[in-house]
């Protein structure tokens, strides 16, 4: 049979084209590893789940092909055999897919995402930042403003800041890194609007505040807490288990 040697084939190009490269530049990073304090870079995260050019679906394409239910080896698809390539393997490379498609969604420049923050009786001016990149309401009409995640700046982080009718500041949350915008989106109560736009809302000890983000490109800004979920990859080779 031509099954266990093509097995063996597709778990020695796994640990050389993704195990290896994941294992030093990913699996020991947040957001992959949630308690590390290094951050992983979003380049080197899309090294890897790019649909077009990422390692992952590269694999998929290109050493698994149709053979993930037998096929190419004499036997179809409804084979009671085991599968030759490992079920969670494919998943996996299936997440990342979808992952990569929202990352190149939220970074394109010329797509990316809107924010609007929402009027408050509670306070005078409303202050969020990503990357560098900022909207400020004060007292009066509010409307869309364009972002785009990643942004290019050398301080990057989400930030959310509030004045009060007194004149008092107040920082609602400060998070600094690449991975700003994911934390944002855990501390936060998230409601869906409808199919495009979602309420991101938090407490402050003055009174809450909310934005709305307007999505684009068939994906929701929650979406990027998919990423969590590739910390399965840390444990997956390319046999049967």
């Amino acid at each position: 049979t031509l099954r266990d040697p093509a097995g063996e084939q597709i778990a020695k190009a796994w640990a050389k084209q993704v195990a290896k490269p994941w294992e030093q530049v990913m699996a020991h990073r947040y957001p992959i590893a949630a308690d590390s304090r290094n951050e992983a870079s979003v380049k080197d995260l899309q090294r890897f789940v790019d649909p077009e050019s990422g390692l992952l679906p590269n694999f998929k394409r290109n050493e698994i092909g149709n053979l993930s239910d037998g096929e190419g080896l004499g036997m179809g698809s409804g084979a009671k055999a085991a599968p030759l390539v490992n079920p969670k393997m494919v998943s996996n490379i299936d997440k990342a897919s979808s992952l990569g498609e929202v990352i190149a969604s939220l970074s394109d420049r010329d797509n990316g995402f809107e924010i609007m923050l929402e009027p408050s009786a509670y306070f005078t001016d409303i202050i969020f930042t990503l990357d560098g990149q900022e909207q400020h309401y004060r007292n009066g009409k509010t409307s869309w403003s364009r972002f785009s995640w990643p942004g290019t700046t050398t301080a990057p982080g989400a930030r959310l800041d509030v004045v009060t009718l007194s004149g008092e500041r107040i920082t609602v949350f400060d998070y600094t890194g690449r991975w700003g915008l994911l934390r944002m989106n855990d501390s936060a109560r998230v409601a869906d609007l409808d199919g495009i736009q979602q309420r991101f809302s938090w407490n402050t000890a003055k009174g809450p505040v909310s934005l709305v983000v307007r999505n684009y490109g068939g994906v929701k800004l929650t979406d990027l807490a998919n990423v969590k979920a590739l910390s399965a990859l840390n444990a997956t080779d390319g046999r049967t288990k």
